[in-house]
């Protein structure tokens, strides 16, 4: 709703938010599913597995207007 109402053709919204690991987000599965003392096998990172998902390249950062919750990549 919120690039319904800001923005324009071509523009690209990019939601803000803090980095998270999968350990965290499992940890906060098992508590939301009242499950605390569920096993998570840890096995590892696979071969060509990301250790890092980048939202925004250092251009795109450069040219970024910060828009309180998300950050808008307007179409150079």
């Amino acid at each position: 709703m919120f690039a319904f109402k800001n923005g324009k053709n071509g523009d690209i919204f990019v939601q803000k938010a803090p980095a998270s690991t999968v350990g965290l987000l499992a940890n906060t599965l098992k508590n939301m599913l009242n499950k605390p003392n569920h096993k998570i096998n840890v096995i590892g990172t696979r071969h060509g597995e990301k250790l890092y998902e980048t939202l925004l390249t250092r251009e795109e950062m450069v040219h970024a207007i910060d828009m309180d919750e998300y950050l808008l990549i307007i179409e150079i």
